[in-house]
């Protein structure tokens, strides 16, 4: 089962905005899911709200920086899976370890 923003990313500033956070999404999930033992997977990736100043910042041009991410994964319980998980998101997004949330699934 793969689930994509089930998190309901609606942004207020545009479809632009929200179809970019979703394909993020799909990369997240898909790569969550390439994982051993991760049969389920769904992300939430929350990126900067403005998208010319904050992605010139960033060197991104006119993409936004990526403030975030929250995944639920099977076994987000288990450490090393939660670590594995976490460094790998947190590289593919070129953010910190610390702005990666982990959880498991019901």
């Amino acid at each position: 089962m793969i689930a994509v923003g089930v998190f309901g990313s609606q942004s207020s500033t545009g479809d632009e905005r929200t179809d970019y956070e979703r394909a993020l999404e799909e990369r997240v999930t898909r790569l969550c899911l390439s994982v051993s033992g991760i049969d389920e997977a769904s992300a939430l990736v929350t990126v900067d709200g403005d998208f010319g100043e904050s992605a010139s910042r960033y060197g991104g041009g006119d993409v936004p920086a990526v403030r975030g991410a929250a995944l639920v994964v099977t076994r987000g319980d288990d450490p090393d899976v939660r670590r594995t998980v976490t460094e790998l998101v947190a590289a593919s997004l070129g953010i910190p370890t610390s702005r990666v949330s982990v959880a498991p699934c019901k």
